[in-house]
Formats: structure tokens, sequence, C-alpha cells
């Protein structure tokens, strides 16, 4: 066999791995819309109660959205988030709570439809957990 043939098995055998492996790989967009929609649950700690956040990715490829919060106070509120960064299956997400103005900062990891995760508000001076399943469309 000469050198020039095996040279082009070599390149032909690297594009095809590369293809297989790129076309397994999900897309950052497809992270993203893993975690757009609609998601109900709880959060305890400092405060708990019902909650409700809604994602979305905006035509600029950011991810986006809103918190509704019903503390047990019963004191509603709705908040928009001023940063959501998504990582793989992770999820940080910032607000700036109304009442007060502290940022809460929630991290959560999802498996499957779920959310379940960690908050804080007042750089730590409030903590909790907090869990969300995803609705269906």
């Amino acid at each position: 066999m000469n050198y020039q043939r095996l040279t082009s098995l070599i390149v032909l055998g690297f594009i095809f791995c590369f293809s297989a492996y790129a076309q397994s790989t999900p897309s950052t967009s497809d992270s993203l819309t893993a975690f757009t929609g609609k998601w109900v649950g709880t959060f305890e700690g400092a405060s708990s109660g019902q909650c409700e956040m809604v994602l979305s990715l905006a035509d600029t490829g950011k991810i986006g959205g809103v918190l509704t919060a019903i503390p047990g106070d019963g004191n509603r509120y709705q908040a928009n988030f001023k940063s959501v960064t998504v990582q793989g299956n992770q999820l940080k997400a910032a607000y700036d709570d109304p009442g007060d103005g502290d940022e809460v900062s929630m991290m959560a990891t999802r498996n499957g439809s779920q959310l379940k995760g960690t908050w804080q508000a007042g750089g730590g001076a409030a903590t909790g957990t907090w869990t969300m399943a995803r609705q269906t469309k």
C-alpha cells in the first residue's frame, strides 16, 4: 500500500469519527431548550411557599424569564430574571427581590423534567432549597 493511499484512509477515518461525534454532541441551543418552558414547584428555607418559573429562549440565543413566588404569608410577587446561565444540566439564575431589592440567586440541576437546587438572598443571609417540575405544553 502506498503512503498516499494510507494517508487518504487515515484522513477519511478522522472525518468519519469527527462527524459521528459532532452529531451526538448536543449544541448549546439544545441544552438551553431543555430548560425552556413552564416549571412549577415549591421552595423552603428562610421562607417557604409555591413558585412558578417560565424560561424562554430569545432570538439572540440567550435564555431569560420570569419567576412568580407565593410565600406562605400570601404576598405573591413576580420578578424578571436579570441573569440566567445554563451549562450542561446546571442552571444558575438571579433576580432582584421586588420587596427589598436584595439579589436572590438560584442554582439547580436538571434531571429529566425535574429541577432541584438551592437559593440564597441578601448575600447568604437567607438560604433554602427549591424543587420544580416541568409542565407539559
